[in-house]
């Protein structure tokens, strides 16, 4: 994993929550979570009172979501049961990234491995997310029929589902959908 600077402490006589200390309370794979010890910001550029703070930040360098698009400008979605939420949700695939591997060759990776197709093209558009786990977001038009017919044995995607071109709009409205990212890349797929 690649090296991560330290976090920015930043400064309660500026309005900001000033980290004092760093309390880590739990690490695994994918997820860092602390217990910081912080000084809020009290008015008038004075600064306030002590206190604890939850953070948490993911363990990867970086993630990506690409929103594949079929030869014929239908979209793809998986169909995939989220734990954290209990429950299915519609989403463009999405995964970590690896400091060994580019952005858009884990946005390959995880569309091959989320939907069985490869990508052919990958366009990028844009970066969103913290300085220390940037998202990358893609626009992947991909082959016509899947090459590939086994996911991740530790995700739980039922389907993979197709939307022509004239159900955006209802795509943007489908409760079904949680996540900005996926929303986003609908918005802006032509």
């Amino acid at each position: 994993m690649a090296v991560r600077l330290p976090p920015y402490r930043g400064d309660s006589r500026r309005g900001e929550i000033e980290l004092l200390e760093e309390g880590p309370i739990f690490q695994n794979a994918y997820v860092e979570v602390f217990n910081d010890r912080v000084r809020f910001p009290a008015p008038g550029g004075a600064a306030g009172n002590d206190g604890t703070s939850f953070r948490w930040r993911w363990a990867a360098p970086y993630g990506v979501v690409a929103l594949p698009r079929l030869p014929d400008g239908s979209l793809l979605l998986i169909e995939i049961f989220r734990h954290t939420e209990r429950g299915w949700r519609l989403e463009a695939p999405r995964g970590f990234g690896a400091s060994d591997q580019s952005p858009d060759e884990a946005a390959r990776r995880e569309v091959l491995e989320e939907t069985g197709h490869a990508v052919l093209t990958l366009t990028p558009v844009r970066t969103i997310g913290a300085s220390d786990y940037p998202v990358h977001l893609f626009i992947a038009d991909i082959t016509a029929a899947p090459v590939n017919s086994q996911t991740d044995a530790d995700e739980a995607i039922r389907a993979c589902h197709r939307f022509g071109r004239d159900q955006r709009p209802a795509l943007l409205a489908d409760t079904r959908i949680h996540d900005a990212e996926t929303l986003f890349l609908i918005s802006v797929s032509g």
